[in-house]
């Protein structure tokens, strides 16, 4: 959860001309796996807008999170 949160913040820093205003979890394991994970990255002032379950059963979900990522 620590590693998510670094990464989230060392994204957010690494061009002062975007704005990160939150992030999509994926492969999330359990709740209590997001809840941690959510703890750590809104302790640094990020916000958590969703999340996909490691074992969703649409496995284009992930795809589709990816092609938004590509347009932005």
């Amino acid at each position: 959860s620590q590693t998510a949160a670094a990464i989230v913040r060392g994204i957010a820093e690494a061009d002062s001309r975007v704005k990160l205003v939150g992030v999509v979890l994926n492969r999330i394991a359990s709740e209590r796996h997001l809840n941690m994970v959510a703890t750590a990255i809104a302790a640094r002032g990020f916000s958590v807008l969703g999340h996909v379950m490691r074992d969703a059963a649409d496995p284009t979900v992930n795809l589709d999170i990816e092609r938004i990522v590509e347009r932005a």
